[in-house]
């Protein structure tokens, strides 16, 4: 069984977060929250907020109203200093990546270790760490080399290292599978249920790919063969997996994978198979 499973000790709460760009609603009254071991699944069209949801939970953008509470702080009144120790158990995989240019995977991937005030850690640790992270992804073997020397599904499995090497309980993942070949996007997938049954991470996922939250809600990795199973019994409920769909920066859909398929609403049943 994973070494966390869902549990009801909250993670992330949102309550009525409200934020606006001018004229531009971002967020609208969203209210949800996330359990310890649970996976949770945003879906939507562009524009819908997703991202900017993300934002506010990092810390990176302030919401105009409402709270927001992350392992019991409330955070949406923090300064940025104040923010490290938050950030510090937070995982966050950016869209693209995200990964420095100019840095080695080692570089990059050490980043978060080096660079978090709360973490003290020697360059050896820091070293046996980053390697511990990239053999996790199966990409020990390009500590030495820099981003433009792999592949776009490399690049984002370098992405889930970084996000991870810190140990986060909660791990936020936006647009994980964006712009790659669906064989490449479902080893990412892999990699991300990997991390949430093996570690026990609490997973945010954002996705226009409805096939990504259907993999994490049937879907269990198995060490001992090293390679996703379907999920049956206990362990179908051990995966837990909540599919919530955005429109207009507000949440129109929350709930399982067979409500979201049964939906009639004609916006809702855009991103579920029927």
């Amino acid at each position: 069984m994973p070494n966390n499973p869902a549990s009801s000790a909250p993670v992330v709460i949102f309550d009525n977060v409200s934020l606006r760009y001018g004229e531009t609603v971002a967020l609208d009254q969203v209210s949800f929250q996330v359990n310890a071991g649970q996976t949770w699944v945003f879906l939507g069209e562009a524009g819908s907020g997703k991202t900017q949801m993300c934002k506010v939970m990092m810390g990176l953008v302030r919401p105009d109203s409402g709270r927001v509470v992350i392992f019991g702080d409330e955070i949406s009144s923090k300064g940025e200093r104040e923010m490290f120790a938050v950030r510090a158990k937070i995982g966050m995989l950016f869209q693209e990546s995200a990964l420095f240019d100019s840095m080695t995977i080692e570089e990059n991937v050490a980043y978060p270790l080096e660079n978090q005030p709360v973490r003290h850690c020697g360059p050896e640790q820091i070293h046996d760490r980053v390697v511990e992270a990239l053999r996790f992804v199966e990409l020990e073997k390009t500590l030495d080399k820099v981003p433009s020397e792999l592949s776009g599904g490399m690049r984002r499995r370098v992405g889930i290292a970084r996000a991870t090497v810190t140990q986060p309980p909660l791990a936020i993942y936006d647009s994980p599978t964006a712009g790659l070949d669906p064989i490449t996007a479902n080893n990412i997938m892999a990699f991300i249920a990997k991390q949430r049954d093996l570690k026990g991470t609490t997973s945010i996922i954002v996705s226009h790919r409805y096939q990504d939250g259907v993999l994490m809600a049937n879907y269990y990795y198995d060490e001992a063969q090293g390679r996703l199973i379907a999920a049956t019994g206990e362990r179908l409920a051990s995966v837990h997996t909540t599919f919530v769909v955005m429109q207009a920066g507000r949440i129109v859909f929350v709930g399982p994978q067979t409500e979201l398929e049964a939906s009639t609403d004609p916006y809702v049943s855009k991103f579920g198979r029927r």
